[in-house]
């Protein structure tokens, strides 16, 4: 009797080892990036957005991002735009822009904030790189 309650617990502990190993594989597998997250408030924001994600296409091979927009309205001078990229803990500013009311400037302001995103991926990605090659790690002291 006393071995089947052993053999029991046994069984317990060994499904709650491997259930809580299978929930820590789901979790890494739901983390999500590439997300572009809209902060506007103002139709002139709401116009650039639109064309920001209508101009926006993912670079390839770089992964580990997010893109926020965000906006700060003045009724005077109009809105002011700009771009974030990074995760969760840091993000940097790439982009900033001062929109009036109008169309044209609005969607030329949104192909430029893409270039600029994409430029500073690419660098970012460039730069992790060289950082990653032999003579660059370590602490330099043999």
């Amino acid at each position: 009797m006393k071995r089947l309650g052993l053999i029991l617990v046994l069984v317990f502990v060994l499904s709650l080892v491997f259930s809580s190993i299978a929930l820590t594989q789901q979790r890494r597998e739901v983390e999500v990036d590439g997300l572009i997250i809209d902060q506007t408030q103002t139709r002139i924001g709401q116009e650039f957005y639109q064309s920001f994600v209508t101009f926006w296409e993912a670079p390839s091979g770089i992964e580990d991002y997010n893109i926020v927009v965000t906006e700060m309205a003045n009724p005077t001078w109009g809105s002011w735009i700009w771009i974030e990229v990074g995760g969760f803990v840091s993000k940097e500013i790439v982009y900033r822009e001062m929109l009036k009311p109008r169309s044209e400037e609005i969607e030329e302001a949104a192909k430029k904030g893409t270039e600029s995103i994409k430029k500073y991926l690419y660098h970012l990605k460039e730069y992790g790189e060289e950082v990653s090659e032999k003579d660059m790690k370590g602490t330099g002291i043999y």
